[in-house]
């Protein structure tokens, strides 16, 4: 599928773009409600992360990310990426 292409690229650009103070990890593309939109599920890479300030850091990186992106795939568009931060389990915890 296409979609699967173009989320794959995606997010191999934006682990490659995403700057590294931010803390974050991007774990999943996810194609969006049309096709020229996705939505990008990054993870905290540290406890007791903050989540507003990790949507305003990815919103200050969003050029720098968006550049990344339009490098890394070959599309006559750019396509829209929405993110959103997931929080991070511990799965230990959750089983016990």
């Amino acid at each position: 599928m296409a979609h699967d292409r173009l989320s794959r690229q995606i997010l191999e650009a934006i682990a490659l773009s995403l700057p590294a103070e931010l803390d974050l990890e991007v774990i999943d593309v996810l194609p969006g409600k049309t096709s020229s939109h996705y939505i990008a599920v990054f993870q905290p890479t540290i406890a007791d992360y903050d989540v507003d300030a990790g949507y305003a850091g990815l919103e200050e990186a969003r050029e720098e990310i968006t550049e990344g992106i339009a490098a890394e795939i070959t599309r006559r568009s750019m396509p829209d990426v929405t993110f959103k931060i997931s929080p991070k389990f511990d799965w230990d915890q959750l089983k016990g």
